[in-house]
């Protein structure tokens, strides 16, 4: 395991997306914000929250003007706006074909007000082209592994939403990850960026950088061991 400390993980982060930007973005310098982050949450109630908010939390700290287009964020700042979309979780299908329609729009709208903002998407979650996507989970391989339906009752109806639901998963991120709609991809560790250049082979290249670990509360302790 390599420990990382948050501030390296978040700052090699911004260095991708400075190069995504220099490298394939010509745009004229104008509009307000810096940054546009697509996200499903954005707070500490899960560990990808968790990263995109201190992501989002560096990008303020370092002068950055950010929107966030997601359905939860508990980041407060003058320097930031956020956009949610507000639809149930459940059923799955109607969250997941929601979010990709209603988010497409509007970061469709705001890449048009902030021609030059670079667009970094947590995730396959709409159809824009994006400069930076990290990915954190992938459905493909995912569902390709996994054994028997995921549905949360044997009725035909849920298996039939969880099927369908699958089958959208997939192709978002098979959209997203063609090789020409995410001019620079990021994976969440070295293991997973080389399955994901396995699963999208147009991918020229995938970039990774690794979760943070608190070196020191996951520090190894035989004591703790023996006690488990």
């Amino acid at each position: 395991m390599i420990a990382l400390t948050k501030r390296s993980a978040i700052g090699a982060l911004l260095g991708i997306t400075a190069q995504a930007k220099r490298k394939f973005v010509s745009r004229d310098p104008v509009g307000r914000f810096d940054f546009i982050v697509i996200a499903r949450s954005i707070n500490t109630n899960g560990g990808e929250a968790r990263i995109v908010k201190r992501h989002v939390e560096h990008l303020l700290s370092e002068g950055r003007r950010v929107v966030c287009v997601t359905s939860n964020c508990d980041i407060t700042h003058e320097r930031l706006k956020v956009v949610k979309w507000v639809v149930s979780e459940r059923p799955a299908l109607l969250n997941v074909v929601f979010v990709a329609t209603i988010g497409t729009l509007t970061v469709k709208v705001l890449q048009r007000l902030n021609p030059q903002a670079i667009t970094h998407s947590h995730g396959a979650e709409t159809l824009v082209t994006v400069d930076v996507m990290t990915v954190h989970f992938c459905a493909v391989t995912y569902f390709r592994i996994s054994e028997g339906s995921r549905a949360s009752r044997p009725f035909l109806i849920y298996r039939l939403n969880n099927q369908i639901t699958q089958t959208v998963q997939r192709g978002l991120e098979r959209w997203a990850l063609s090789g020409r709609r995410t001019r620079r991809v990021v994976a969440v560790s070295r293991g997973f960026a080389n399955e994901l250049a396995r699963t999208f082979p147009k991918l020229e290249h995938v970039d990774s950088i690794a979760n943070a670990v608190d070196s020191v509360r996951y520090a190894a302790s035989p004591h703790k061991r023996d006690e488990i």
